[in-house]
């Protein structure tokens, strides 16, 4: 069965105003307040309120004082939602990452590394709802352990590059995980993108950056592809060391490149994400998410396949992705691991996924691994697998931290092209099954 494609559109949240009465004795008008401010008809509003009065004004005239108040709001409130509505897109903040957040280019000391961090983190926790933040077509500089939290309605434009930097000692962060480069949750009404790819040149990026595809090996033949589009840079050869002595040095201590949790509503669009120290998209229990025109590299050489010296930048995911009423198409991706994964969430259940016109080369088209939780409703078709190390994948796993068995069920894979595969261009089984 193929699952619905979600709702795309960026819906504004529906705040209700509720009126707290500040007063011991009023729990019962509080009540009496709430309902009147969902009727539909002025009128009743009019009469329920005078009726309350009526049997009040005599008992308590603080008690009449506000209600008067909420009359004049309810009123205004009723005649002017669409204009203010119209008056908060009018009013959205746009914010230049450099001549108004006062963010440094072209400069990678510690000193412009620290500050662009630091600059980055203050604006998402202080102006990010209802603005929106634009990366002008410069190199910033940046440490890991960019966070924001409980975002409204935010909009992020890179026409640049976002580079990452490896510090000289790693912190933790509240989930005793390495700090993600960007880590943004419990938020919701969210794009990231390039600022008008439609308008770009036919350049990969326009910055002298490319891609990490040219001519001679794997490319995508789309539109998007030529389109110019912002970069997230991970630097990720400064994690993944001397091949496969690095991986032994720190295994999975290191940071994703973006992080999204608890997130409803996000629109990614029209960017490179490279050389992801670890993951590169993380994306944990999502609510209406869509991925599109974007491109997900991670590779040490431009060799035409997986060698094991390419191999040794292991766990560079691509796209891992828990929830619901996910949406991803139109991607490009060159990994050393899972290029898509849908994961176990935390919430117990992922669905309602639909992936469609993916170019990717890697550890394939992902389900897993699966352990005590239900992926349920999982679609895949119209894709590409070159030279890719695995091609459709299934892998499963004993949860010790769940006792339940997990659930896979209603999961498509349809129209999928696997052009000379590594390994194996189908596996269901363990995960990291090595046997050839």
């Amino acid at each position: 069965m193929t699952p619905p494609i979600p709702n795309q559109s960026k819906t504004k949240r529906e705040t209700q105003n509720t009126f707290y009465v500040q007063y011991k004795r009023a729990s019962t008008v509080r009540t009496s307040i709430t309902l009147v401010s969902s009727l539909p008809n002025k009128a009743l509003h009019y009469w329920y309120l005078y009726t309350i009065m009526h049997r009040s004004i005599f008992r308590n005239t603080f008690l009449l004082f506000v209600l008067v108040i909420n009359i004049t709001f309810s009123k205004g409130e009723n005649d002017n939602e669409n204009d203010n509505e119209n008056e908060n897109d009018n009013q959205r903040q746009v914010y230049d990452f450099e001549e108004d957040c006062l963010g440094i280019p072209n400069n990678f000391s510690k000193a412009a590394l620290i500050h662009n961090t630091n600059t980055f983190t203050d604006f998402l926790n202080t102006n990010a709802s209802y603005s929106s933040l634009y990366f002008a077509d410069k190199t910033y500089h940046f440490y890991p352990g960019i966070y924001g939290q409980q975002i409204i309605d935010f909009e992020m434009y890179v026409n640049g590059t976002l580079r990452f930097h490896r510090p000289n000692e790693t912190y933790v962060n509240h989930y005793d995980r390495p700090e993600p480069c960007i880590l943004i949750e419990d938020s919701e009404d969210i794009i990231i993108s390039s600022p008008d790819p439609a308008s770009s040149s036919d350049s990969a990026n326009g910055n002298g950056d490319d891609n990490g595809n040219n001519d001679d090996e794997y490319f995508i033949d789309t539109a998007y592809a030529n389109a110019k589009r912002g970069i997230i840079d991970g630097h990720g050869s400064d994690y993944w060391g001397i091949p496969f002595i690095g991986y032994v040095q720190l295994i999975e201590f290191r940071p994703d490149l973006l992080v999204l949790n608890r997130t409803t509503n996000v629109l990614i669009e029209y960017l490179i994400f490279r050389d992801a120290p670890l993951y590169t998209l993380h994306l944990h229990d999502q609510e209406n998410l869509e991925i599109r025109y974007t491109s997900v590299v991670a590779r040490r050489t431009h060799d035409d396949g997986h060698n094991l010296y390419d191999l040794s930048a292991f766990n560079t995911d691509g796209i891992d992705v828990s929830g619901n009423d996910v949406y991803v198409h139109d991607v490009d991706i060159w990994t050393q691991d899972d290029c898509i994964a849908v994961k176990d969430s935390f919430l117990g259940v992922s669905s309602n996924m639909l992936f469609e016109r993916i170019h990717a080369s890697g550890l394939g088209l992902t389900v897993g691994s699966i352990g005590g939780t239900t992926v349920s409703n999982i679609t895949f078709r119209d894709s590409l697998l070159y030279r890719s190390y695995k091609g459709i994948y299934m892998k499963f796993r004993v949860d010790i931290y769940r006792d339940t068995a997990g659930l896979v069920e209603n999961v498509l894979y349809e129209n999928i092209t696997i052009v000379e595969p590594e390994q194996w261009g189908i596996w269901i089984g363990p995960a990291q099954q090595a046997i050839r």
